[in-house]
């Protein structure tokens, strides 16, 4: 029956196909590496795994090594929108897997870059798997040498580039896109009115228009700055504190050790860099804590074993605030033997024995009796041994020994040492209780040390008992007097200044007492000798009992122990790490050391660890270590605010908002919709058609917002823009023209649309597309497809090597091609021919000739070493003129001893020559000749020196980059980096590129070759247009005008930005001048910017004769400027490559205005803003001008401008003569074509500068830097 119910199963019916057995060893890491690329499934990856087991139609790719350097591979299983990823295990005959995911995958569409077949996958755990049992078990075994041939041909595979390389392009432009979208997003974001300004009115370009100022709520720069960091990705689960210590400086500090790769430097460095602060680049590792010492063990249960053991001792004794006082010696020390015997790390001793003994007068105490008791009030006086009085008195009187009343000079040495007040009312009762007063008996009593305020105060208190019995009964009063007799005080002086140096003895002149501190009692006894023998006969002093005193004390509490034990282990920790410091918490216990050290590895940080736990090991019981954070301590990097960041942040934030449109919301609508819109959500059963219809009306008032103007100013707390006259209509319309306060409010939200940023990311998107994704439908759309590039074969130029040319591969040749050799034609041999093409190769692909330590400059003019050998070594050499006179010029006037006379001349040894010239100045014959390089003498900045081999070395930090040095050596030893190849390969990638003409070049090639001659071979070339930069020199005068003119009205003087050369000029030799030249972009940056604002993937070309324009465009402060520049040769070595000739055609082509064509002669600038000045109705006859046009002159008037000494008001410069049409790289001198180019210019008609601008959006971009 099992036979016949085989029949009937569905497998019958299906196609079985034959399948080739592929055995995949698994782990359970492997699984756990799967949770990481399966992200849209809710099973776990080894139930995914098991599903997968079985037969199934495969697409295999190889994806290259790991880090192991084992081949890794991809299976496709499309069915099941799966990947499985192994790796091949040694024997080649089975696979480990790597991992499973469910990302979407790219299948080549080159079938030899993948392989396609039926697999039956088979797997086993790796723990029990052996290859052998495994294919027995599975029936296998007669497979083995299929299975084998399977995982050998996949050897073969190569990895895929198109679909690979378009992938991550994908992920790169969208990942680009999406942050440009969030960043856009950003700007979107409303912003609330804090406050309302005025409506001021203002002038530029002979416009007058109204402008309003709103301050807004935004964060701080720090606030920014700190919540920026904090969303750093890489440290963002370190959870970064970032403190300021100023305004300016502050610190980022990670808890414990954190490894700052250059990485995560760098993300930091940048994320700082856009909040205008400076991360420094040095990381420190600060590890903080403090060590204590302090007993384990409790004082008071010590106290009470030693009291026991004192007690079996002698319980004789007394104990209060820690100290012991004995009868004698031997329980004292007995005490000290006991403390050092059962706790010497935790208790120490000290003796504190003080023997207070008072001095008393030998005189005669009867006498001084009698004179007392005859005092007015005095009752009785009681003398005591001690030679003290009891003085007692009743009624009104108080005793007052000081008083001039009294003239004995026997009572005047009573001094009152205590006072006592006796109130006894005749009917007293106990249960009246008096505040300050003690009962006695029948009394009350009041006593007082201080005999000066006692009789205020006895007064009071006899008012007090007065009041307590209600003025009804009869209070007695009596005072007694606790008095004794001064000894004699100079004597007493005399003996403290005995005894001032003794450190046991302290004898008290003022209040006739002598304190004695003893070692032991015979030291006391010896102690007393000493005072008594300087008594003499007029004083006695009093001998107390000796009883002496221990104290007792924790070791931790010892000042002098707690620094000894700090020292130890200072040291010790310092021996290991130098940068351990310490101090104390508190320098008056000195219980706690608070310490810090600073590392630089983990290693280092280890053994300081060992360091403090060995310390500690020296003093257990006492001595702890804690740390303040961890055991790691914290890692910081410091940062400080930067103002040019500043001034660039300034700069973007303004220039991101610049010409964008200003609307407001009302606070008061747009909140009660979000409110109303929260309050849907938390309804318990929401309603999602209202919440929708909600969000709509949001959308819609956003929408419809009240346009105010368009932004001009934009600063981090403030908004400024031009008032629209949407806005001034709806003022008047409301009559309340001008009054903006009625109709803007604090709380009101500012709204950017940002629409021309958002359309331009979206047209960014679809270009995206149309390369990644030609002819395939639209996300989200099943109809409409994406449309092909223009360039069908663009996607093969960008994504595959193997489409983008073999310029690499053939570069070497192009030396052998040209040199063919083996005869030399230009140089000494046709190796040296060879290595200068190669060297001239590297230059047109924008790099250094050679890649020696000087391969990563930056500068555009760059040396060619091989050919630099031509030209003489000295710079002074002795001609034919020579007579070898007997006067010896020459020589004698030579102070280095370089000259000496060969046998038909003199003779000039190079290696001593000096080069002083005095040689040459002596010479009566003229026969010594200066020989100064070309390049060197036509050197503007003498920027041009010679190194030992006599081969130039050019100076970058003087270097102007003017150029003159190229054309003007011999040897064409000195060239440019050109940015030939990068422009081919922007135009063979299907991008937009634009060449840009100076004004300059027109003429240069004959009259017959007009503009639109030279757009014609520019399209020939593979240009997509061509457009005039003399319509940039209109854009620059118009700008430059209205700056010249503000500048002059603030009696600032003020330079050209045209010539490049001539802004290295002022930066680099005239800095303190750099704030005097216009800030308005030149000509090229304004057709640039022009260019970039209709359409941004635009790339722009300019051509010239000028070299230093290169430096222009490296230029990284002028945003939108051109991207590649091109000299009129390296222009028309294109043409030839391309074998295009200039055509003759109608000069039918005009986008500039004659003073925009003129922009390249000598004065051409100045002729345009004057008459851009003119054209707004400006008077220009109190304006100067210094018109310079090459080196000497440009100097002449820096220099003056320099000293505060120059006339005119503004400086046009020019560092070549005659201007642009002198440049470097011209295709004819200026006289030589001087004609054609007037002949050119006067057929062009008349139009003005800002005539010929009104077809320009001028509000596009900006005029500035």
């Amino acid at each position: 029956m099992a036979e016949l119910d085989r029949t009937f199963t569905e497998e019958l019916f299906t196609e079985v196909l034959e399948s080739t057995p592929c055995i995949i060893v698994y782990s359970q890491q492997a699984f756990e590496c799967s949770k990481n690329y399966l992200k849209s499934t809710t099973q776990t990856a080894k139930e995914i795994f098991e599903s997968i087991l079985g037969v199934h139609q495969c697409k295999i790719i190889y994806k290259g090594k790991n880090k192991k350097d084992f081949r890794k591979y991809q299976f496709i299983i499309e069915e099941l929108k799966l990947s499985i990823y192994v790796t091949p295990r040694q024997n080649l005959t089975e696979f480990s897997l790597s991992y499973i995911s469910d990302e979407e995958f790219v299948v080549p569409t080159d079938s030899s870059e993948y392989k396609s077949m039926n697999l039956k996958f088979m797997a086993e755990e790796y723990i029990n798997h052996n290859l052998m049992d495994f294919l027995d078990r599975n029936d296998l075994m007669t497979s083995y040498r299929e299975i084998k041939d399977f995982c050998t041909s996949l050897l073969s595979l190569k990895e895929p580039v198109r679909e690979i390389n378009r992938e991550q392009s994908r992920k790169m432009w969208k990942a680009y896109i999406d942050g440009e979208r969030a960043l856009n997003t950003d700007k979107k974001e409303l912003f609330i009115v804090e406050e309302v300004g005025s409506i001021e009115k203002e002038h530029y370009n002979d416009r007058t228009y109204n402008t309003l100022t709103l301050k807004v709520k935004a964060p701080t720069l720090q606030e920014r700055l700190t919540s920026a960091i904090k969303s750093v990705q890489a440290t963002k689960y370190r959870n970064p504190n970032i403190d300021f210590v100023t305004n300016n400086k502050g610190e980022i500090s990670f808890v414990g050790y954190v490894d700052i790769t250059e990485e995560i430097l760098e993300e930091l460095s940048n994320v700082a860099a856009d909040n205008c602060y400076k991360v420094a680049e040095d990381v420190k590792h600060i590890l903080s804590g403090s060590l204590t010492l302090k007993s384990s063990e409790n004082l008071d249960d010590l106290l009470e074993s030693i009291n026991s053991n004192l007690n079996d001792y002698d319980p004789n004794y007394s104990y209060a605030d820690g100290v012991y006082t004995f009868n004698n010696d031997s329980q004292a020390l007995y005490l000290e033997e006991l403390i050092k015997s059962d706790y010497p790390e935790t208790l120490t001793t000290e003796r504190r024995t003080v023997i207070v003994a008072s001095f008393k007068s030998n005189q005669n105490i009867a006498s001084i009796i009698s004179e007392i008791k005859e005092m007015p009030g005095v009752i009785d006086v009681l003398d005591s041994v001690s030679g003290q009085l009891l003085i007692k008195t009743q009624g009104k009187s108080y005793l007052n020994f000081n008083s001039q009343a009294i003239q004995s000079i026997r009572i005047q040495s009573i001094r009152i040492a205590a006072c006592r007040a006796i109130f006894t009312p005749t009917d007293f009762r106990p249960d009246v209780q008096i505040e300050g007063l003690s009962v006695s008996g029948n009394s009350y009593i009041f006593t007082s040390n201080d005999s000066y305020s006692f009789f205020n105060t006895a007064y009071e208190m006899h008012q007090k008992v007065i009041a307590a019995y209600d003025n009804k009964t009869f209070i007695k009063k009596e005072y007694d007097y606790g008095c004794f007799v001064i000894p004699n005080k100079g004597l007493l002086r005399e003996m403290q200044l005995k005894f001032v140096s003794n450190k046991r003895i302290r004898v008290k002149a003022a209040s006739g007492l002598v304190e004695f501190y003893p070692a032991d009692y015979n030291n006391y006894i010896e102690l007393l000798s000493q005072v008594r023998q300087h008594c003499g006969e007029s004083l006695s002093i009093q001998e107390p009992e000796y009883h002496p005193s221990v104290a007792i004390k924790l070791l931790s509490d010892d000042i002098s122990y707690c620094k000894k034990v700090y020292k130890e282990v200072a040291e010790k920790i310092t021996e290991i790490a130098p940068s351990f410091t310490a101090s104390f918490e508190n320098d008056e216990t000195c219980q706690v050391l608070n310490y810090t050290i600073e590392y630089t590895e983990l290693e280092e940080l280890a053994s300081f660890h060992d360091a403090i736990n060995s310390s500690i090991t020296l003093y257990p019981s006492l001595l702890t270590n804690e740390y303040d954070l961890n055991d790691e301590g914290k890692t910081i990097l410091s940062f400080e605010f930067d103002h040019q960041l500043n001034i660039k942040f300034e700069k973007n934030l303004r220039n991101g908002y610049i010409n964008e449109n200003v609307n407001l919301i009302k606070a008061n609508e747009y909140d009660a919709i979000n409110e109303a819109i929260d309050l849907a959500y938390e309804e318990e059963y929401q309603d999602y058609d209202e919440i929708k219809e909600l969000r709509n009306n949001r959308t819609q008032m956003l929408k419809n917002a009240l346009k105010l103007g368009k932004c001009i100013g934009r600063k981090l707390n403030s908004i400024k823009f031009e008032i629209s006259s949407e806005f001034i209509e709806y003022m008047e319309d409301r009559n309340a023209q001008g009054r903006v306060e009625r109709f803007i409010h604090v709380g009101d939200y500012l709204q950017f649309p940002m629409v021309g940023k958002s359309s331009e990311l979206q047209r960014l998107a679809d270009s995206m597309l149309r390369i990644t994704n030609p002819n395939q439908f639209y996300p989200h759309s099943k109809t409409k497809r994406i449309p092909a590039p223009a360039n069908p074969r663009l996607c093969d130029f960008l994504f595959d090597p193997r489409y983008a040319g073999e310029f690499d591969e053939k570069k070497d040749e192009l030396a052998y091609k040209l040199i063919p050799g083996p005869k030399p034609q230009f140089r000494c041999c046709v190796y040296k021919e060879r290595e200068i093409v190669r060297q001239r190769v590297r230059l047109a692909e924008g790099l250094c000739p050679t890649e020696s330590d000087h391969s990563g400059s930056k500068n555009v003019i760059q040396v060619i070493e091989s050919a630099c050998a031509d030209c003489p070594l000295s710079h002074y050499i002795v001609t034919d003129n020579c007579r070898k006179c007997m006067a010896k010029a020459c020589q004698q006037s030579c102070k280095f001893g370089a000259i000496s006379m060969g046998r038909d001349r003199a003779y000039i040894d190079p290696d001593k020559c000096k080069e002083c010239g005095m040689c040459a100045k002596n010479c009566p014959y003229n026969a010594i000749a200066d020989l100064i390089r070309p390049c060197k003498k036509v050197c503007p900045v003498n920027a041009i020196t010679m190194d030992e081999n006599g081969i130039c070395v050019i100076d970058e930090e003087k270097c102007i980059r003017c150029g003159q040095c190229i054309h003007r050596c011999p040897f064409g030893a000195i060239g440019s980096k050109t940015d030939i190849v990068a422009i081919i390969k922007d135009m063979l990638a299907g991008k937009k590129v634009v060449a840009m003409f100076a004004p300059a070049i027109e003429g240069q090639f004959g009259r017959e070759i007009t503009m639109s001659s030279i757009r014609t071979a520019c399209k020939k070339i593979g240009f997509a247009d061509m457009v005039e930069v003399g319509l940039g020199g209109d854009m620059t005068a118009a700008a430059e005008a209205a700056e010249w003119l503000e500048a002059h009205e603030q009696g600032k003087k003020m330079t050209t930005s045209c010539c490049p050369a001539f802004v290295n000029m002022i930066r680099k030799h005239y800095p303190e001048l750099a704030d005097n030249i216009s800030t308005t972009v030149s000509p090229m940056c304004a057709v640039s910017r022009m260019l970039k604002a209709k359409d941004p993937g635009t790339v722009t070309v300019f051509v010239g004769p000028c070299i230093a324009k290169k430096s222009e465009v490296k230029d990284n402060d002028i945003e939108g400027n051109a991207d590649y520049v091109l000299t009129i040769g390296e222009f028309r070595a294109m043409m030839r490559a391309k074998d295009v000739q200039f055509e003759p055609e109608e000069n039918d082509s005009q986008q500039a205005s004659v003073y925009g064509k003129r922009f390249g002669n000598g004065g051409g600038v100045t002729a345009a803003v004057l008459k851009s000045m003119e054209e707004t109705g400006t008077d220009t006859s109190g304006l100067t001008v210094e018109k310079c046009a090459g080196a000497a002159e440009v100097k002449k008037a820096l220099t003056l401008m320099k000293v505060g000494r120059l006339q005119a008001d503004f400086v046009e410069g020019m560092m070549c003569e005659g201007g642009c049409v002198g440049g470097p790289s011209q295709h004819r001198s200026e006289m030589q074509f001087k004609k054609d180019r007037d002949t050119l210019i006067a057929e062009a008609d008349d139009r003005g500068v800002h005539e010929n601008l009104e077809s320009v959006d001028m509000e596009a971009f900006a005029m500035h830097r």
